[in-house]
């Protein structure tokens, strides 16, 4: 990813949800508040981390949660 980072997720029940990116030493990097819909949702994630590497995606809501990898290039 460079400019903004597109994620599909699918949620089972409509809640209030948590988008969290992390760095490889664990360390929060962003988070931002989202509302899931039930069903297939794409959020974006304009604030990317101003350095490059790999990061971790986490989507938390009330009915579970989703992980991923991020790789930002500078």
């Amino acid at each position: 990813a460079r400019d903004m980072v597109r994620i599909a997720i699918n949620a089972p029940s409509s809640a209030a949800g948590t988008l969290s990116v992390y760095d490889v030493a664990g360390r929060l990097v962003s988070r931002e508040t989202t509302v899931l819909q039930r069903g297939s949702n794409v959020l974006f994630l304009r604030s990317l981390p101003a350095a490059s590497g790999v990061y971790f995606v986490h989507v938390t809501a009330p009915s579970g949660e989703a992980r991923g990898r991020l790789l930002v290039i500078r």
